[in-house]
């Protein structure tokens, strides 16, 4: 069984996506999968939402890293599509990951909806796993992960990990990938 968690980072509450990570969780292979990209801010979203000083002391970036560095939105999409297809994801907050990912979609001027409606809340299918007994440990992780620096590619990692931790506490899972 797999289990992918996603997660972005944005530029403010409202505003537009400037990371995607995921990290895939193999039970089976006892091996977590993780990568994430920068998205380059398209024209519309640097003239209808601001970059702030905040934002950039939140996630340790500077929008010329984004501009340098971020993927156009339209290989965004392409490589999220590519990567997951249909495939179920999961999120510690799904409202907001449908909010970005429905944000990047329009940007790229392609039809999104079937991906938004296959991001599901993380906690949900962590009680599917462990079945009736109490998760103090994602509580706890939920809200130990306010105090941190916030990047995609990492929190996602930091999510499968504790995934694999509560699927298979008696087990040691390989990270693969740049976080």
């Amino acid at each position: 069984m797999k289990i992918t968690v996603i997660d972005f980072e944005a530029a403010g509450m409202e505003s537009y996506p400037i990371e995607f990570g995921w990290a895939t969780v193999d039970l089976a292979a006892q091996e977590i999968s993780v990568d994430s990209f920068l998205i380059r801010p398209t024209e519309d979203w640097l003239q209808n939402w601001e970059w702030t000083s905040e934002a950039e002391l939140l996630h340790g970036l500077r929008l010329r890293d984004l501009m340098d560095n971020g993927i156009n939105v339209e290989t965004a999409v392409q490589r999220i599509d590519e990567r997951f297809g249909d495939t179920p994801l999961y999120s510690d907050a799904p409202s907001f990951e449908k909010f970005w990912m429905k944000t990047l979609y329009e940007a790229a001027r392609t039809p999104g909806p079937n991906r938004t409606r296959g991001i599901l809340k993380l906690q949900d299918r962590l009680e599917e796993i462990v079945k009736d007994k109490p998760l103090l440990e994602l509580e706890f992780a939920m809200r130990r992960r306010t105090h941190r620096r916030h990047r995609a590619g990492p929190d996602a990692l930091e999510w499968g990990k504790l995934v694999a931790r509560i699927a298979c506490p008696d087990q040691s899972f390989c990270v693969t990938g740049i976080a």
